[in-house]
């Protein structure tokens, strides 16, 4: 629900809210208004307790789970590449040396 606009939640149903943050959907303005809302209306807390609870399972189900060697691997190979080529893209760190000759190559002329 990043998306949104916070002020979109006031106008969503209260039990889709509750359900919402329950499945940790709400973030940044969203998530913090929701936080207060709950620590001020125990109704709403009562609803988010109530989705987090009906939820709970779901995540029992998944906890056993683990991603296969080869989605790990590709993780690691894009941090990686991210951490060597900083904000340049893949393809300018893989042509910078040629790029750096011909602008040497250049000068010497």
């Amino acid at each position: 629900m990043s998306e949104t606009d916070p002020m979109d939640a006031e106008k969503r149903p209260q039990d889709v809210l509750a359900a919402e943050y329950a499945l940790g959907l709400l973030e940044g303005e969203e998530l913090l208004m929701m936080r207060g809302r709950i620590a001020r209306e125990p109704e709403l807390a009562d609803a988010a307790a109530g989705w987090e609870e009906h939820f709970a399972p779901l995540s029992d189900e998944l906890a056993g789970l683990k991603p296969p060697p080869h989605v790990w691997a590709q993780i690691e190979a894009e941090v990686e590449a991210e951490i060597k080529t900083g904000k340049r893209r893949i393809i300018q760190y893989l042509l910078s040396p040629i790029s750096q000759s011909l602008s040497e190559a250049g000068r010497e002329r």
